[in-house]
This record gives C-alpha cells, structure tokens and sequence, in this order.
C-alpha cells in the first residue's frame, strides 16, 4: 500500500489486488481499506476475517473514546490502541 498527499485536503491509496488463493471465486473483493471514523482509515493485509475483527474494535474504541471525550481520538490515540490489541 503506498499514501501519497500531496495536500492536508486530499490523500491517494493505491493498493494492489492479487488472488491470495486458488481456492479464492474471481469477482469477489474482499475490502482491505475501511473507514475508522470520519477522515481516519486503515488497511489490512492477510486474512480478512481478522481484519475486519480488528477494523470493528478499532470503530468500537472510536466511538467510545468521542462519547467520553466529546472529540475524535487522533491518529496517535488509534495507532496505539491497534498496537496494543492482541488478536
């Protein structure tokens, strides 16, 4: 995955598609970029099960840090809170 920006109003991702498996059906994408909140994304590698597990605990801890602080948690706040996470 590579993020370029050029701007603090614009940010590209490219990511390249390739089949993890044989056994994979052609014409199914799984998403392996997803929105945290609003402004904040993640993207995973490996199985998307577990990525998609970690991607909702990480929306969870999201939505409960706003409640209690009545703000968004900023990068570092969700960097750390995926670090610290142990599948």
């Amino acid at each position: 995955m590579v993020a370029v920006s050029n701007s603090q109003d614009a940010l590209a991702l490219c990511v390249e598609r390739r089949r993890a498996s044989a056994l994979e059906e052609p014409g199914i994408a799984w998403e392996k970029v997803g929105e945290i909140q609003q402004g904040t994304y993640m993207g995973f590698a490996g199985l998307a099960a577990d990525g998609r597990r970690l991607l909702d605990r990480t929306r969870l801890f999201a939505e409960n840090y706003r409640l209690k602080y009545a703000e968004l948690p900023g990068v570092k706040d969700i960097a750390y809170f995926i670090g610290g996470t142990r599948e």
